[in-house]
């Protein structure tokens, strides 16, 4: 169902939609065993705007605010009251109304005079029906007939309704369409009044005015109107994809954030894994170099640059050159493969970081 009144040219304008027919059916099934079960009797209470039993007004909060003259908090007619006019619609200044005054408006609408008092009763009487005549106009340019509305379809053609003619220079006639029948024009000099829909836009001087929305201003349109209650009986109404979405909201970007942290962490183990050796393999080279140490008999040692020297127990090593020695193109120290030993020294620096230097070690 559609919040506001249609014009009746669409198909099914008078059916029910699915999702009515599923939100109407949950209500009778939830209340259906109370339906149609007898009131109980209520205890009578103030400021509900219901006389109750034991109530001679009650004006609602309006009286229970005391702003009302003829009715006070307590649900009783003040002094020299006769009636309350938020209770009876032909009470005046606090008592009954007199002869003639108009206490309901006519309505074109529903085809219905205005409601004259009495004069000896507090209620207004039922509205009398407008008469038959081609000068009053209701809904729709319809005429009023017994009481009721007549439409102008139904005066020119019987149990016929309107419709929106499709033919080009057709399209903001008047036209009409009885059952099993085409969409016709009823009269070709007899326009739709300006703003009313045609087949592709709206009508203005008797010109179908076409409307194309892009698809932008359909997603603003979208947004605009789009409300926490709508939204959430859109949610209701396809909870499978909901559900699917929100996974997906949630579960992507945790998986991605899973994915990164795992790989940085690997990263890191296998730069670590590369940087430090364990005891074992400490011990095996020391072995080695021992063997070696002992088998080398004589060695000669070319040095063509003041290095910086360390001096061991049993070695002296020499530093490779600097970057900016390097860059420098100083002249490298000469060593022999066969006489001297490759090492690289692990140490953390003055900020705690890992480092690593490589020298060669000579062989005393």
């Amino acid at each position: 169902m559609f919040m506001f009144a249609t014009s009746g040219f669409e198909e099914n304008n008078d059916d029910f939609s699915p999702c009515s027919k599923r939100y109407v059916t949950e209500v009778l099934l939830a209340n259906a065993g109370s339906c149609f079960k007898g009131l109980e009797p209520k205890v009578p209470m103030c400021g509900n705007g219901v006389i109750d039993k034991g109530e001679m007004c009650d004006s609602g909060g309006f009286g229970i605010s005391g702003m009302d003259p003829c009715c006070d908090s307590q649900c009783r007619l003040q002094e020299n009251a006769t009636c309350s006019p938020v209770n009876s619609e032909c009470c005046k200044n606090c008592t009954m109304a007199p002869r003639g005054m108009v206490c309901r408006g006519a309505s074109k609408e529903q085809c219905l005079q205005s409601a004259i008092c009495s004069g000896f009763s507090f209620d207004c009487p039922a509205s009398t029906p407008m008469p038959d005549t081609p000068e009053v106009k209701c809904i729709d340019e319809g005429v009023c007939k017994g009481g009721r509305c007549q439409s102008y379809c139904q005066r020119h053609l019987a149990d016929s309704v309107p419709c929106i003619c499709t033919t080009p220079g057709e399209e903001c006639l008047r036209c009409c369409q009885e059952q099993d029948q085409v969409c016709q024009k009823i009269n070709a000099s007899h326009f739709l009044t300006d703003g009313r829909p045609c087949s592709y836009g709206y009508c203005k001087a008797g010109v179908c005015i076409g409307v194309r929305a892009n698809m932008v201003q359909r997603l603003f349109a979208f947004i605009e109107k789009l409300t926490p209650n709508t939204l959430v009986a859109f949610m209701k109404s396809n909870i499978v994809g909901t559900i699917i979405v929100f996974s997906l909201v949630i579960w992507v970007p945790a998986s991605w954030t899973v994915s990164c942290l795992d790989k940085k962490r690997g990263k890191l183990n296998r730069k670590y894994q590369d940087q430090w050796v364990s005891s074992e393999t400490l011990l095996n080279r020391s072995f080695q170099s021992s063997v070696f140490a002992n088998s080398v008999d004589n060695y000669k040692v070319k040095d063509t640059g003041p290095w910086p020297t360390y001096h061991g127990a049993s070695s002296n090593v020499y530093l490779p050159p600097s970057p900016d020695e390097k860059k420098n193109k100083l002249p490298p120290l000469i060593m022999p493969p066969e006489k001297y030993f490759e090492t690289t020294f692990k140490f953390n620096d003055h900020s705690g970081c890992p480092n690593e230097s490589v020298v060669w070690e000579t062989v005393m």
